[in-house]
C-alpha cells in the first residue's frame, strides 16, 4: 500500500510558493505605483518651482538682481529619493538635455545624492537623470549657476533643507545665480 502523506505534503508546498509569489508581485506593483506616483508629484512641484526660478530671472535681466525662494522638491529620505539640484546646462563638453536647445536651467534629481561630485565622471549620468525626471527651461541669456561653498564643483545648487534662497544678478549678459547663505 502506498501512503498518501508525501502526496500531500507536495501539494502543500507548491501552494504555499505560488502564495508567497503571489505576495511578492503584489508588494513589487505597490511599490511601482508609490514610486511612480512620489516622482509625478516632484516633477509637478520641480515645474512650479522652475517657473517661478525663470520668472525672477526675468526680472533680474531687465533690473540688474533679483532674489527667489525655492521650496520644492523636497528630498525624501535617503533610501527612498534623490537629492534635487538647480543646474545650468551645458555643463561639460557643450552637452545638455534633451529638453533644450540653447543655454539652459533645470531642476533635476543628483543621481548621486551627494552635493558634489566629479563634473567629467558624472556628468553623463546627471544628463541622463536630467533627461528622465529633471525639468529644463530655454533662456535667451548665458547662464551660470555658482555655488562657492562646493570649490570645483559650483555648477550646481543644492535643495536641501528648503527653502533654498537665491540671488540672480544680470551682469556682461550673463545671468549668474549664487545661493544665499541663511
Amino acid at each position: 500500500m502506498k501512503s498518501k502523506k508525501g502526496f500531500m505534503l507536495g501539494e502543500y508546498t507548491l501552494k504555499m510558493i505560488i502564495a508567497v509569489l503571489c505576495i511578492l508581485l503584489l508588494l513589487y506593483l505597490l511599490f511601482s505605483l508609490y514610486s511612480n506616483n512620489k516622482n509625478q508629484k516632484n516633477l509637478q512641484l520641480a515645474k512650479a518651482s522652475l517657473n517661478e526660478l525663470v520668472e525672477k530671472m526675468g526680472e533680474a535681466r531687465e533690473s540688474g538682481s533679483a532674489e527667489v525662494l525655492i521650496l520644492n522638491p523636497i528630498q525624501e529620505p535617503s533610501y527612498l529619493g534623490k537629492l534635487w539640484v538647480i543646474t545650468a546646462w551645458p555643463i561639460y563638453n557643450n552637452e545638455k538635455p534633451n529638453k533644450c536647445t540653447k543655454d539652459c536651467i533645470c531642476i533635476c534629481p543628483n543621481p548621486s545624492n551627494l552635493d558634489r561630485f566629479s563634473l567629467s565622471s558624472s556628468s553623463n549620468l546627471f544628463l541622463k537623470e536630467c533627461n528622465s525626471l529633471g525639468v529644463c527651461q530655454d533662456f535667451d541669456s548665458k547662464i551660470k549657476v555658482s555655488n562657492p561653498k562646493i570649490l570645483n564643483y559650483g555648477w550646481q545648487i543644492p535643495i536641501k533643507d528648503p527653502p533654498v534662497g537665491l540671488n540672480i544678478k544680470y551682469e556682461n549678459g550673463e545671468l549668474i545665480l549664487t545661493k544665499n547663505e541663511k
